[in-house]
């Protein structure tokens, strides 16, 4: 039996997001007969540069498109969409994933700024105060992921 394996791309921003997505689709062909389906979910429509009739595109609703919604989205909104689509193995290129999904990898990029030489540089506290916290979160991620991939 064939597994479905769900993608997030929602967390790319641009320049080396665009370039690692676009990698990511080209690479996935290769791959697609090992799974029944793969689900792409994304911000943007991505179709002009899938060939694959097992690749679909999903995007995300209007709503969760605001930067300071998407993170709700990337977190636990999106469970039920793996569910919908009877996601097998889920790969999130967002760093954090705090929802209830079990088979995850983690794609993450820059982790430079957690370091505690990196943090004693910052004097605007709002700042430190948040890269503590993402931290903190990117502990959790990796604690209850399958694989973590970092990027460079």
């Amino acid at each position: 039996m064939k597994n479905n394996l769900c993608i997030d791309i929602t967390g790319k921003k641009s320049g080396g997001g665009d370039i690692f997505v676009s990698q990511l689709i080209k690479n996935l062909e290769i791959y697609s007969n090992q799974f029944k389906k793969i689900i792409i979910f994304s911000s943007d429509d991505i179709n002009n540069i899938v060939f694959d009739s097992r690749i679909q595109n999903v995007k995300v609703p209007l709503f969760f498109r605001n930067r300071y919604l998407i993170f709700f989205w990337q977190n636990w909104f999106i469970d039920f969409f793996l569910k919908k689509y009877s996601c097998d193995i889920f790969l999130t290129m967002n760093s954090i994933y705090l929802g209830s999904f079990k088979s995850y990898v983690v794609i993450h990029q820059n982790s430079l700024p957690f370091s505690n030489i990196e943090l004693k540089k910052y004097n605007n506290k709002f700042f430190l105060f948040k890269l503590i916290i993402q931290r903190y979160l990117l502990k959790i991620t990796y604690q209850n992921s399958l694989y973590t991939i970092f990027l460079t």
